[in-house]
């Protein structure tokens, strides 16, 4: 499951300079110092980094502001961005020749976004239940 981090600047107190606070649901905050040779982005990044390394959280994270212009969301994509990247990167390239399921960059592609719509197994193996299956029945 995809996980999301909230990080936050908070301005300096008389006792704490500028820092960067990260939550996410269902844990503790971490708060890390604002280091002023990076930019916002750098240290909002760094922010949710030091989080998801607390915990064990991995795959690429995708970043964006939240309405109220102060906080920044980092959402985890579980490997999906990953695969999606290098399926582009190689389309770009001109590298896609012949049948593309027989590349296992975009096999990997189409697996990451079958699971992230509950498909499990070494290759789009069964739907997680029979209203799901139903379409395929067809």
């Amino acid at each position: 499951m995809a996980k999301a981090i909230v990080t936050r600047y908070v301005g300096p107190t008389d006792s704490r300079g500028s820092r960067i606070i990260a939550r996410a649901e269902g844990v503790s905050s971490v708060s890390i110092g604002y280091a002023d040779e990076l930019t916002s982005e750098q240290n909002h990044a760094a922010a949710a980094s030091k989080l998801a390394a607390r915990y064990g959280w991995r795959g690429d994270f995708v970043s964006g502001g939240m309405p109220d212009g102060a906080s920044v969301v980092h959402v985890s994509d579980d490997g999906r961005l990953a695969a999606l990247k290098g399926f582009v990167n190689d389309y770009r390239k001109g590298t896609w020749t012949g049948n593309p399921w027989a590349k296992p960059l975009f096999r990997a592609c189409v697996e990451a976004i079958g699971r992230s719509y509950g498909y499990f197994g070494e290759w789009m193996g069964t739907p997680t239940n029979d209203d799901e299956a139903s379409h395929l029945k067809r």
